[in-house]
């Protein structure tokens, strides 16, 4: 297929096993030429930036690095920490979303899974996201819209992200 770069969730609730089947895996990938790429996620065992970064370190190999999802730097509980580190060399892609300040932490699956809101529509600080990261960091934008879903409305007819007239989000 081609890809550069293989997506991994660590719900290994054991640490060094965790490390051993991550360095595994990356040896696996890397003989057909795909790098990985971390993704924390409150809910999994790396649940921040720093963990993730804290794994790719353990590993030893320059070929994991982090997938960046601004919806789990909000949800994480380490926000600040997050926004020092979001130019770090090791953050392969990252992800654009948005979501209210606060959410009820027995939501965070559903709207990380299902239910999220599009770039300028919530209360994240996308614009200093932005400009945090290093210019050079692919962007993606992951918005799952089951409302929308639910409602009948095909790809072409939901909610579009507007662009400012800097290239950023807005509503």
């Amino acid at each position: 297929m081609g890809a550069p770069l293989a997506n991994v969730l660590c719900y290994d609730r054991d640490p060094v096993r965790r490390t051993e089947r991550l360095v595994e895996l990356a040896e696996l990938a890397a003989t057909y030429g795909i790098a990985l790429a971390i993704e924390f996620y409150p809910p999994s065992q790396v649940k921040t930036l720093s963990e993730a970064l804290g794994e790719i370190d353990k590993t030893g190999r320059s070929d994991v690095g982090v997938t960046l999802d601004l919806l789990h730097v909000m949800r994480g509980g380490d926000v600040d920490a997050s926004f020092v580190l979001l130019n770090h060399p090791a953050i392969a892609v990252a992800q654009l979303a948005d979501g209210p300040a606060t959410i009820d932490p027995a939501q965070i699956e559903w709207e990380a899974g299902i239910q999220r809101l599009i770039p300028g529509q919530g209360a994240f600080p996308i614009p200093a996201f932005l400009n945090a990261l290093n210019p050079n960091t692919p962007l993606s934008i992951e918005i799952p819209q089951q409302n929308a879903i639910d409602k009948g409305l095909s790809p072409q007819t939901r909610p579009k992200c507007r662009q400012s007239s800097k290239g950023i989000p807005s509503d």
